[in-house]
């Protein structure tokens, strides 16, 4: 093959630069022509354009400041999603075609980002005697899954399950993997077992408390280090008893406390490195030699 030159474009290529006011400036002294011509056009565009940007300005946005190209960012679910026109309350997407708006739910869902949504469209249909703009709200209705609506089913029997009105069971996933619960009194979250729970019905960060229902989150905030020691303590003797034992009156390793099994209630003081070691109830070991 021989190289004998390329066919010319047909595209003829004119670089402007646009300004403030919408119009635009020829970059080259020769297509200053085209410059007069193009923004003759622009001018007479926005004089047509006018009843509709009044309609948007006054009756979408309330007369608020609108941004333009909003970047919405979801970092939870890992998704951007750009806005056309914006304020506070309100986005508005603008698309120059006029197809079917489900195409567009997911989009127009993460950018309006919990604001009133609207969508501005272009019916081509009746050209070249005009244009037709379609404005129409969206009005996003979820559709629970079946998984979610599983999950839903699951969470709620959970928590008819604790004895104990002060935790909220927060997030499920299956019966293999740790449940998420939240204490209504401190607001504290933690992950744990579904057995777990179920038989040790408390709070680690402050299940004492839990139990008086007599201290003000004040109090609690007065003796926040003492109970971070102790929830983390609590939270050791939980996994190393499999539930069964919890404690109370931390204060350090070397220091007595008094525990108590959630078996057989029984109580007895003891070490807190000392149980840590033996995490379990004597009375109920004691029951089991007699037993066996």
């Amino acid at each position: 093959m021989k190289y004998i030159g390329k066919l010319p474009s047909v595209y003829n290529k004119i670089y402007f630069d646009f300004k403030s006011d919408g119009t635009v400036s020829a970059v080259s002294k020769k297509d200053k022509q085209m410059e007069k011509e193009l923004n003759a056009f622009i001018s007479s565009l926005k004089k047509q354009l006018l009843p509709l940007t009044t309609y948007i300005s006054k009756n979408i946005f309330s007369e608020a400041r609108i941004m333009s190209q909003e970047l919405v960012i979801h970092k939870n679910k890992r998704i951007l999603a750009l806005c056309d026109l914006s304020s506070k309350d309100v986005v508005l997407e603008v698309k120059t075609n006029y197809y079917n708006i489900e195409a567009y739910k997911e989009q127009l869902y993460y950018e309006s980002n919990g604001r009133t949504c609207y969508i501005l469209q272009l019916d081509w249909t009746n050209i070249p005697y005009g244009i037709t703009f379609v404005l129409s709200r969206v009005i996003f209705i979820p559709k629970e899954s079946k998984d979610n609506n599983r999950k839903i089913i699951q969470i709620d029997k959970l928590q008819k399950q604790i004895k104990n009105d002060d935790i909220t069971v927060l997030d499920y996933t299956d019966s293999k993997s740790k449940i998420k619960f939240k204490c209504n009194i401190c607001e504290h979250e933690w992950e744990s077992t579904r057995y777990k729970i179920i038989n040790h019905p408390e709070c680690p960060f402050c299940n004492s408390i839990v139990c008086q229902k007599e201290v003000t989150k004040q109090t609690m905030n007065e003796k926040q280090k003492k109970q971070i020691r102790e929830s983390r303590y609590i939270t050791k003797l939980i996994e190393k008893s499999n539930g069964k034992i919890t404690a109370k009156n931390y204060v350090g390793s070397k220091d007595y406390l008094k525990a108590r099994c959630l078996t057989c209630n029984y109580e007895w003081d003891i070490r807190a490195d000392h149980l840590l070691e033996r995490p379990y109830c004597p009375k109920c070991r004691k029951m089991s030699k007699i037993i066996t």
